[in-house]
């Protein structure tokens, strides 16, 4: 799937989705901004949705994992500002990068429970303690 939307006001940016990333490319002159900013959909570990308002520029950024830099929403290459007439397109978007983030994250703690499912087959044969059952339970689990 190769889906296109075009933002001609505000940050003037073209969105592209594709089955495994989202790419952003900004066209403004003076944020002086070149290139194409890929972002797979397994580093997105949110993301955040202003509303468009009638004088406030909407706002969706995508928080990358292990990124924690925020340059302000014009100059971040995560984040796409639009105005209320482009709310459908990015309610659009929104929603099927939050399809793909929680199938991502679906995938995750089945493979969490196949992995504890293991461990527990080891405790139960002897080759591991209980303590190091639990341990690496509580590691798989994000405890």
């Amino acid at each position: 799937m190769n889906k296109v939307y075009e933002f001609k006001k505000t940050q003037k940016a073209t969105v592209t989705l594709t089955d495994d990333a989202i790419l952003i490319k900004k066209h403004s002159h003076f944020q002086k901004l070149k290139g194409e900013n890929r972002i797979p959909f397994t580093s997105i570990s949110s993301v955040q949705f202003r509303e468009a308002k009638f004088t406030v520029n909407g706002m969706l950024r995508f928080t990358i994992t292990g990124n924690s830099t925020f340059r302000g929403s014009l100059a971040d290459d995560n984040t796409i500002l639009f105005l209320k007439k482009d709310a459908d397109n990015i309610i659009e978007i929104h929603n099927y990068i939050q399809d793909k983030i929680s199938n991502k994250q679906s995938a995750t703690a089945s493979n969490a429970t196949d992995e504890i499912r293991k461990y527990k087959a080891l405790m139960d044969d002897g080759i591991i303690s209980k303590e190091e059952f639990e341990e690496k339970k509580k590691q798989l689990l994000g405890l």
